[in-house]
């Protein structure tokens, strides 16, 4: 046996850790997809309920530390995101992060509502129309934190499921018509929540046909975490108006 000489590589990439939920079967491709090549991802996952309510929402709070813990400390992660709009709307999006930085004191943590309320203020918008798979709970959840944070909601959509397998499976021309149906009354922006349901590819689209800009869960995350270290979305394949920012 002889041993080997080698070399290692000076320059470190970007590094992001990606908190994904257990029954999330979308934002894995949606996200990879979006990113620059200079980037390197690190997913882990958190147990979630099949089912989401107000109660299992909440119950992932105590398990965000151990599941960032997945992601080695010793990785260095710039931004760590937890992929879930409604769970960091109930737990608190200061609560998410307190849990993060517990293992990754150094990281920005980003989170789904966090990064949607960032990006509509970037594009200017204040009247936004809403779209939602929740049960009514959730939804009505979601809609008091952005009014609390200035937005006025002009219409709220929900599909009203509460089962995660069923969310992944809603079609694309059902979104489109759920996001049609909230850009009345001069919405500025409709906003359309939920990582795990797939809307990445109908953004550019949608834009175009109502002329309004749209904002949903994956993109505005991935477009968060980018900006938060410093790498512009014109390097990214993130999609709509959000990438001209």
């Amino acid at each position: 046996m002889t041993a080997f000489p080698f070399d290692t590589n000076p320059n470190e990439p970007i590094k992001l850790g990606l908190i994904v939920l257990s029954s999330d079967e979308t934002i894995e491709d949606e996200f990879r997809a979006m990113l620059p090549k200079s980037c390197s991802l690190f997913q882990t996952r958190i147990h979630s309920a099949p089912e989401v309510t107000p109660d299992t929402l909440m119950e992932m709070k105590a398990g965000l530390a151990a599941s960032a813990a997945m992601i080695p400390p010793s990785f260095n992660v710039d931004a760590v995101g937890y992929a879930c709009t409604s769970g960091a709307t109930m737990i608190g999006p200061k609560n998410v992060a307190t849990e993060v930085q517990k293992v990754h004191p150094n990281a920005q943590v980003c989170t789904p509502i966090t990064a949607v309320m960032r990006a509509l203020n970037e594009l200017g918008a204040r009247k936004i129309g809403m779209v939602t798979p929740y049960i009514p709970d959730v939804s009505q959840e979601m809609r008091n934190l952005l009014i609390e944070n200035g937005f006025e909601i002009s219409a709220l959509v929900s599909f009203e499921v509460s089962t995660e397998a069923i969310v992944a499976r809603i079609t694309a021309d059902a979104i489109k018509r759920a996001v049609r149906a909230a850009s009345v009354d001069g919405a500025d922006a409709v906003f359309v929540s939920c990582t795990n349901l797939r809307t990445v590819d109908v953004i550019d689209d949608l834009e175009d046909e109502l002329g309004i800009a749209i904002v949903t869960s994956n993109q505005a995350l991935a477009w968060d975490m980018l900006t938060s270290v410093g790498i512009s979305t014109a390097q990214s394949a993130v999609p709509g108006r959000l990438s001209k920012t």
